[in-house]
């Protein structure tokens, strides 16, 4: 490794001294900057061939990888459409098979969201219908004539009936 004298700045095989005059009290002005002294290494050459080589190597690196990149997206691309019409047809399959759940409670973009809704879609369905059946049995009344009832007149005479009938004791 190479000694740094104060002033001396080393950046990569270039060696950059920094003059500054001294003649007496004299000082440079604030807006000349001080003379630089380059010395060059004689391993530069070498360095900026294997760097501009490096450089190289990279960028066709970087090349490939947006190559490959675009692939990729392209690719999901095609997946991704492919898994829209799969769901598509996945949902078509699950209403022709459930006809008495409304279509518009299912949906979904993958087949879990579908299998999701179909679930939450079933439960609703079987809440309606049970109030629906609470509510029908609630108000459950005869159709047409009231039921007859056994009574104990099948023995009484017809005079009887009709005292009966119109309310008198028998």
């Amino acid at each position: 490794m190479k000694s740094r004298q104060k002033g001396q700045v080393f950046i990569k095989g270039i060696n950059v001294t920094q003059e500054q005059k001294t003649d007496g009290e004299q000082k440079p002005p604030e807006n000349n900057p001080p003379r630089e002294k380059v010395s060059v290494d004689p391993d530069t050459p070498r360095l900026i061939t294997r760097l501009k080589k490096e450089l190289a190597e990279k960028e066709l690196e970087v090349e490939k990888l947006e190559n490959s990149s675009r692939g990729f997206k392209e690719n999901l691309g095609r997946l991704n459409s492919s898994l829209e019409k799969t769901v598509s047809s996945y949902r078509a399959m699950v209403l022709k098979a459930h006809p008495d759940i409304p279509e518009e409670l299912i949906d979904g973009k993958n087949v879990d969201e579908v299998n999701a809704s179909l679930e939450k879609a079933g439960k609703i369905i079987n809440r309606v219908k049970k109030n629906f059946k609470e509510e029908s049995r609630a108000g459950e009344f005869p159709v047409g004539a009231p039921a007859r009832s056994p009574d104990g007149m099948a023995g009484l005479n017809p005079r009887e009936k009709i005292q009966y009938a119109v309310g008198g004791s028998s």
